[in-house]
């Protein structure tokens, strides 16, 4: 667990002790000229520099990608949202760095993934929750395992039901 930071430790920081804290590099995108357009792509609106898409929308240096919305650097995803430099992931929201996740919400460095959120670094998992460094797991949340019975109060606990 990482140590809690007042907002003077935070803004006193360095670019490099800002990454080693998070433990990777953030990418930023700077605002190309507007007048740049995509190369072949079909049915396409407010999209810039992405090539080979359809029916995506306001998505920045994306690639193959399919039905996207306001995603950035993602290669071969289909009806994801907001999602960064993702690769072959499908209806994903908020996710960075995922590669062939399905279902995930704000997920981070997450492979072969399905219904999980907030996860980081997990390989292989379905229906987690605020899981870290998994592999081939099922049921868990905060990495600690569940029955699937209590797996799915959790889930009706977060909905509010």
């Amino acid at each position: 667990m990482k140590k809690e930071m007042t907002k003077e430790e935070i803004l006193a920081m360095s670019k490099e002790e800002l990454t080693d804290y998070l433990g990777y590099e953030l990418v930023f995108f700077e605002r190309d000229d507007p007048s740049t357009s995509c190369t072949d792509c079909q049915g396409c609106v407010d999209c810039e520099n992405c090539a080979w898409c359809t029916g995506c929308t306001e998505c920045t240096r994306c690639e193959s990608c399919l039905r996207c919305t306001d995603c950035k650097g993602c290669t071969w995803c289909k009806d994801c949202k907001d999602c960064l430099s993702c690769t072959d992931c499908k209806r994903c929201e908020s996710c960075l760095r995922c590669t062939d996740c399905k279902d995930c919400t704000w997920c981070k460095d997450c492979e072969d993934c399905e219904d999980c959120i907030d996860c980081t670094g997990c390989k292989s998992c379905a229906d987690c929750i605020g899981c870290t460094e998994l592999t081939g797991k099922r049921y868990h949340v905060f990495n600690v395992p569940l029955t699937e019975a209590e797996y799915k109060k959790v889930v009706e606990t977060l909905k509010g039901a």
